[in-house]
């Protein structure tokens, strides 16, 4: 699937759940993708894997389909698994879904962008999760500096930034689309603005 279907996809799921009802500041946006980030920060410092799913009845880690016996939650219960993804991926794909639902809000051709303007090498494999949460900050930041006054210079950098998780994940053995198909699929199936929340 492109990434203007997938930012279609998820805007109109996000509509759907209560979050274009009420008008935000790109400030207020913006701050939302750097939480995202910061979560995936956090999961790094916890020293967990990339994508875990919370074990209902030990409060460890159930791993999807593979094989990492020092990650598991010990249980006998079946089911015992929550549907929430959580780890370092899936928190920097928030920050992409983030992104691209603010695109798909903004109508903003993604895969045209990304395709002629920013080409992706191997330079990101030896970057560590700290350096890739740093860098995305600057870039999220930078798209921040044009605001109002530029929004196709600033839509351009919030693309790096998607292209950057892209790659990142890649180039460390995920897959930025099927993390995202996991997490969309959760987020249908989540309450109305998420119980309330006020941004």
């Amino acid at each position: 699937m492109t990434l203007n279907a997938w930012s279609k996809r998820i805007h109109e799921n996000a509509v759907a759940h209560g979050w274009w009802e009420n008008e935000r500041t790109f400030a207020e946006i913006i701050s939302l993708f750097h939480s995202e980030l910061s979560e995936a920060l956090e999961e790094f410092r916890a020293n967990r894997p990339m994508l875990y799913f919370p074990c209902k009845s030990t409060g460890g880690l159930c791993v999807d389909d593979r094989k990492d016996e020092n990650v598991t939650c010990g249980s006998r219960h079946e089911n015992c698994r929550s549907n929430k993804p959580e780890g370092i991926a899936v928190e920097l794909v928030d920050c992409a879904i983030r992104i691209l639902d603010f695109l798909g809000y903004e109508n903003t051709d993604i895969d045209d962008l990304i395709e002629y303007g920013m080409p992706r090498g191997d330079e990101l494999k030896e970057v560590t999760l700290p350096e890739a949460v740093s860098a995305l900050h600057h870039i999220i930041s930078k798209s921040y500096e044009f605001g109002e006054s530029d929004k196709n210079l600033r839509n351009y950098y919030l693309c790096d930034a998607v292209e950057s998780i892209r790659k990142w994940l890649e180039l460390h053995g995920e897959n930025m689309e099927k993390i995202m198909l996991i997490k969309h699929e959760y987020n249908r199936t989540r309450g109305y603005r998420h119980g309330e929340k006020a941004l």
